[in-house]
């Protein structure tokens, strides 16, 4: 493994006294300073996992390296409608800028200075130009829409984080797809989504290459969801028809209303 080195633009604020002063003022400071980046050949950075996406590009692949995961950047990313991978030589713009957005200035210089290497480590280039970013763990998820009984569906989905709304026994590791299809499959059929089953059996499976990378335990991390939109789930799974559901969820909302006031 080598490492790069880049430089990063950065602000922090100062406390000083005018001359002829008294009262301490503060000022703006703005520097530059140098970060690394590790860089590493393809083989010191397994894949570990894959899965189909929607869009660009068609596969995500996540690679390994020093007990995290990364993604390849699409240039879209850091640029609407940018087409391909984000480039190397945007990086380096993305570091080095003369512009320091007022949020990332910091209360000092090491402070600042920190704070990039700290940005820098999120990346890591892979055979000298490919820009890669530390991204959550993919697993999956289970997502319902609408009023139930084929109003809309349920399905199952991939994602990188949880979701506080969402129920924590909805997610599930990527190693467990089977039992994320089964508990999908009863969720679908509780609502009356029976057009939603194929499709959930059917679902983009993440491929495992790396079993020691999957760390994620939804059943200890993720949390119980929210309170309301459980009970909305609940009131779905209760009604014969979407316009029941749809008059259970209004009652519910305004039930909650009463409670707030």
């Amino acid at each position: 493994m080598q490492y790069i080195q880049l430089g990063a633009g950065y602000a922090y604020r100062e406390s000083y006294v005018p001359p002829r002063c008294r009262k301490p003022r503060i000022r703006e400071i703005r520097d530059a300073c140098a970060v690394r980046i590790p860089s590493v050949r393809s083989v010191e950075a397994p894949v570990a996992m894959r899965h189909r996406r929607c869009w660009f590009p068609e596969f995500q692949e996540y690679r390994w390296f020093e007990g995290n995961l990364y993604a390849r950047v699409p240039y879209s990313r850091y640029l609407s409608n940018a087409k391909g991978w984000y480039p190397l030589e945007e990086l380096q713009k993305k570091f080095f800028r003369p512009y320091i957005p007022p949020y990332e200035v910091r209360d000092s210089r090491e402070e600042a200075i920190q704070a990039c290497q700290d940005r820098a480590d999120q990346f890591l280039v892979v055979n000298d130009d490919q820009v890669w970013e530390r991204i959550g763990e993919p697993r999956y998820v289970i997502a319902t829409f609408g009023l139930g009984h084929n109003h809309a569906s349920t399905a199952l989905m991939i994602e990188n984080s949880y979701n506080d709304n969402i129920r924590g026994d909805y997610y599930f590791s990527a190693l467990e797809r089977e039992k994320a299809v089964e508990r999908c499959v009863e969720v679908a059929l509780a609502r009356g989504d029976t057009e939603s089953v194929d499709h959930i059996r059917d679902s983009w499976e993440i491929e495992v290459f790396i079993p020691e990378a999957v760390r994620c335990n939804p059943a200890a991390e993720a949390g119980p969801g929210n309170d309301f939109l459980n009970r909305l789930d609940t009131l779905v799974e209760l009604s014969s028809t979407p316009t029941e559901a749809a008059l259970l969820a209004m009652l519910s909302v305004g039930t909650e209303i009463k409670k707030e006031k």
